[in-house]
């Protein structure tokens, strides 16, 4: 194939010879294709670098070379890196099996009668490449303990080789200039398939083999089960009695954990209606007008477990999960206030500070994490009438025969408590207003009142605006939800109606600030001028259960 390429390139040339070119530019054409498919051989032979093949892998290069990183467990991957980072990459390097095919020579790219560079475009079949664990701990499975598993993978890439040449007396030095991917370079993982229980952090490898091969995917390991996947599909990874799998956010790059979890019924609530939050300013300064608007209320829930005691069976333990979005827009008429200030001559003065017109949207963000009390109300017998004497075997008996004739439809009600564990709080201020800073004079001056700027002085008019976030950390248990909830059953599956409102044991924040504003260059938001501040949730909930 490659005496072949050289044909092909050369015919136009034999052609062109007999008018134009002559016998020694033909020759020296052809001894540039030689020398530049030679190279590639080498590159092919030397590219698996070890201690006894570093300075031929070297020399292989030009200065200043750029060669594409497609190993992919490598931090680096898909990066233009130097022959010395190439090199280190091989250490601890235990299979690195490679095939290397010519797919087109370009033409010569000519500097100067004696030098220039082609571009050559090959398809590099990397068929297992395996790392030593224990050296490259992101290339394998590393559990400690001894515990290990070296991954074998395979990729294929067609890479653009830039190869320079320089013709002289002695022949045709030839170095590799770049090698660059034609296309981006496709990633590819290691997946360890882990089994997580509900709200634990604790991971186990799922080791069960039989239960692992219910779908056609190939599974590798001796000690370690893993799969080996350019594309993560969680439907061709599903097995039987476990949720879709996903990718675990604690393990990124080459090897990422693959976790597991039970099904277990989950509440969600995609409609959740403001029905009268309202903003507490802790009643020291408060602004003309507000406007609350909800964005995003979306939560989910799962009973984790109930109370084993037959007396307190009607508890159950669970997690709330909570988006929310919202965005409120105050506006006020007027901030004013004073203090006694010297001016830069000297002078005493009153310095009155004016803010007018002042618009500020508060955008708030909040992901959040709810422990979850619910308090069944049928089984704690609030609504059992003394008539009715039959045991809930008995009407279990009877719902089940209902099941078969008929669409089951069973009323519950039930109360809640979520007190808050975690949260993530993104809170953004922006912010525009009008001042007027003025300076009253006493006597000595003769009471003269100064509105306009002043050379060396800040008085005046000004626009103000500012956009910042504001840091807001919530405590456990600083925000407590308590509400109810009504579900109607339709077999296995129940619509929800709840009435939640939060309670704020703790302000969100606290007074920073005395003042608005005393110059151009301080502008505080409202919120951080009053005593406290917080947000009073209530709203109304429809979602649905789903009894997976």
């Amino acid at each position: 194939m490659r005496y072949l390429l050289i044909i092909v390139f050369l015919f136009p040339f034999l052609v062109f010879s007999q008018t134009e070119t002559s016998a020694e530019k033909i020759k020296r054409i052809s001894d540039i294709r030689q020398a530049v498919i030679s190279l590639v051989d080498d590159y092919k032979s030397n590219v698996k670098v070890s201690s006894r093949n570093e300075d031929d892998f070297y020399d292989l290069f030009s200065e200043n070379e750029k060669i594409v990183n497609d190993v992919i467990p490598s931090k680096d991957f898909g990066k233009l890196i130097n022959a010395t980072d190439w090199i280190d990459i091989f250490k601890g390097n235990r299979i690195y099996s490679v095939d290397i095919d010519i797919l087109e020579i370009s033409e010569i790219s000519e500097y100067d009668l004696d030098s220039g560079f082609v571009n050559v475009i090959i398809e590099k079949n990397v068929r297992s490449a395996m790392w030593n664990s224990s050296i490259k701990p992101n290339f394998g499975v590393n559990l400690g303990e001894n515990k290990n598993q070296n991954i074998n993978f395979n990729y294929s890439n067609k890479l653009i080789m830039k190869i320079g040449y320089r013709v002289n007396y002695r022949g045709v030095p030839v170095k590799i200039i770049s090698i660059k991917p034609v296309n981006k370079l496709t990633n590819s993982y290691a997946l360890v398939p882990k089994v997580k229980q509900p709200f634990l952090k604790k991971t186990t490898i799922l080791k069960d083999r039989k239960l692992l091969s219910q779908q056609s995917i190939d599974l590798y390991g001796d000690n370690i089960p893993y799969f080996f996947e350019k594309e993560y599909d969680p439907k061709k990874m599903s097995i039987i009695g476990y949720a879709s799998p996903k990718l675990s956010k604690d393990t990124t790059g080459f090897v990422r954990d693959l976790i597991y979890r039970e099904k277990l019924p989950v509440s969600v609530f995609l409609l959740n209606l403001d029905v009268g939050t309202k903003l507490d300013f802790g009643g020291s300064l408060e602004p003309s007008t507000y406007e609350y608007q909800q964005k995003t209320n979306l939560s989910a829930s799962i009973p984790v477990f109930s109370i084993p005691n037959p007396k307190l069976n009607f508890l159950s333990i669970g997690v709330k999960a909570n988006i929310n979005s919202s965005e409120t827009n105050i506006t006020n008429n007027q901030f004013q206030s004073s203090f006694n200030s010297v001016d830069n001559v000297g002078y005493d003065y009153t310095r009155i500070n004016t803010v007018t017109n002042y618009n500020e949207t508060l955008t708030y963000d909040q992901q959040s994490l709810f422990l979850s009390v619910n308090i069944d109300a049928k089984k704690s017998g609030i609504f059992k009438s003394k008539k009715n004497n039959d045991s809930e075997e008995e009407n279990e008996k009877k719902n089940n025969k209902e099941k078969k004739k008929k669409v089951k439809f069973s009323p519950n009600f039930s109360g809640i408590i979520n007190i808050l564990l975690a949260s993530n709080n993104t809170f953004n201020s922006n912010r525009s207003a009008s001042a007027q800073y003025s300076a009253q004079y006493g006597p000595d001056l003769f009471n003269v009142l100064i509105e306009d700027n002043v050379a060396g002085e800040d008085f005046g008019s000004y626009e103000l605006s500012k956009n910042e976030d504001i840091e807001i950390i919530h405590e456990i248990a600083q925000i407590i939800e308590v509400g109810a909830k009504a579900d109607i059953d339709i077999n296995n599956f129940s619509i929800n109606l709840s009435f939640m409102t939060s309670i704020n044991r703790a302000p969100w924040l606290t007074k920073q600030y005395d003042q608005i504003s005393t110059n151009e260059s301080e502008f505080n938001s409202i919120i951080l001028n009053t005593e406290s501040f917080s947000i009073n949730r209530m709203e109304l909930g429809i979602g649905v259960t789903f009894k997976l």
